[in-house]
């Protein structure tokens, strides 16, 4: 009795090939499929159209023309040119269900004899918002090291050059002073000088003697 395993399915845009025997500048529109179904292509399946075609032919070089217009004739899925614009060629993998009835599947792009998967429009978004995401989140957990929060005065940020991060221990042991959590630096200098000058004008003269 076999169990069957949850396999995690294989994530093909992280993969490229390339033939070292082929050179980039050998490859055009003419021979581009021939290159794309190599055994050796990870993005190749074996049980398509076009491998049945190029063994029904001995496996010898065949024009894109050519695969094109048999390839019309037979059912199943199929690899086919879509766009051209040397050095780059596009292959659509799909599903042949008729002459006139076909079902994409995946894209792929030859790029200077290396050929890659193109990403789906999910992959790409969530690509994209990954890297936007990133330095917004590591910008906030910088911001919330220099906020600080006060009962008397509230929220107020506090910019450092280096931000250092204290343990919870420590910020535990931490005291503040009542007098200078409710007043300001401004409100205890002035309030020391107001009493000064009210002293001097209502000072008890020394030679005042209590009768």
């Amino acid at each position: 009795m076999t169990q069957s395993s949850n396999q995690t399915p294989v994530n093909l845009l992280t993969y490229s090939f390339k033939n070292p025997l082929w050179p980039p500048n050998f490859i055009n529109a003419d021979n581009v499929l021939n290159y794309f179904c190599d055994p050796a292509n990870i993005f190749y399946d074996k049980s398509s159209c076009n491998a049945m075609l190029m063994m029904q032919m001995g496996n010898q070089f065949l024009d894109n023309n050519f695969i094109q217009n048999q390839l019309i004739n037979m059912r199943g899925i199929q690899y086919v040119v879509v766009g051209v614009s040397h050095p780059m060629y596009i292959i659509c993998k799909q599903a042949r269900n008729s002459r006139e009835e076909v079902t994409p599947h995946c894209y792929y792009y030859v790029m200077n004899g290396v050929v890659y998967q193109c990403p789906d429009m999910y992959s790409s978004i969530q690509s994209r918002l990954v890297s936007a995401l990133h330095p917004m989140k590591k910008a906030l957990t910088e911001v919330i090291d220099l906020c600080r929060f006060n009962v008397a005065k509230g929220y107020s940020w506090e910019f450092k050059n280096k931000v250092i991060k204290k343990d919870d221990d420590e910020e535990e042991r931490e005291f503040e002073d009542p007098v200078q959590a409710r007043s300001t630096n401004f409100q205890r200098s002035r309030t020391e000088q107001l009493i000064k000058i009210m002293m001097q004008k209502h000072s008890i003269p020394e030679n005042n003697t209590q009768k």
